[in-house]
């Protein structure tokens, strides 16, 4: 519970210090354009975490009893369902492009609005596409696992992320650091999971 609490605390503390490096290295127009970006995206990930407590609920009882067989297709079952939302996010977030586009009001092109926002887009998609592997994990008891391998990678991509905005002053490339933190944090609870799932 510590560990989580202080996982939260540390996330609160990252997104104040990456929301003033962007002020600091680029200026309000792109503060303004990625909180824009943060609003439309918090919608599309309600429908990610909407059906979290029910993975969690689900795989409690088979984990606790050991078996394996239906730890797999609860698992399956849930991941297609993310699979499912995720299409529909792709196809509305992308739909979404133009009117995120007239939303940004400053003196940023349309262009580079669209581009940025695509990006940023697909790196939340990124992350949570598998947020079923995060429940996974929460539900074997292990959350501190999930928020010690975050933690880590977000700290380590804050890091990335203040010397990109420091060394190019390119939002681009800032948001592009954002999805590759999410690939390695993907990557790296994927290998928790597989784990998880041998042991049972």
């Amino acid at each position: 519970r510590q560990i989580g609490m202080g996982y939260q605390i540390l996330s609160l503390l990252i997104n104040l210090v990456s929301k003033n490096a962007v002020r600091t290295y680029l200026d309000l127009d792109y503060l303004g354009m990625q909180t824009v970006f943060s609003n439309f995206c918090d919608l599309f990930t309600f429908a990610f975490a909407g059906i979290g407590m029910g993975v969690l609920f689900s795989l409690y009882k088979p984990i606790e009893e050991g078996n394996r067989k239906e730890i797999c297709g609860i698992y399956r079952y849930y991941d297609k369902i993310y699979r499912k939302i995720t299409g529909a996010v792709i196809v509305i977030g992308t739909g979404a492009a133009g009117i995120v586009a007239v939303s940004v009001n400053a003196d940023i092109s349309h262009l580079e609005v669209i581009g940025a926002y695509m990006l940023y887009l697909f790196s939340v998609i990124v992350f949570n596409r598998f947020l079923v592997m995060q429940y996974f994990i929460i539900a074997n008891q292990k959350r501190y696992v999930v928020c010690i391998i975050c933690g880590a990678i977000d700290l380590t991509a804050l890091a990335g992320e203040v010397f990109i905005l420091f060394s190019t002053g390119n939002y681009m490339c800032f948001v592009l650091c954002i999805l590759i933190k999410n690939i390695f944090i993907d990557g790296s609870l994927s290998s928790m999971k597989i784990f998880l799932i041998r042991i049972h």
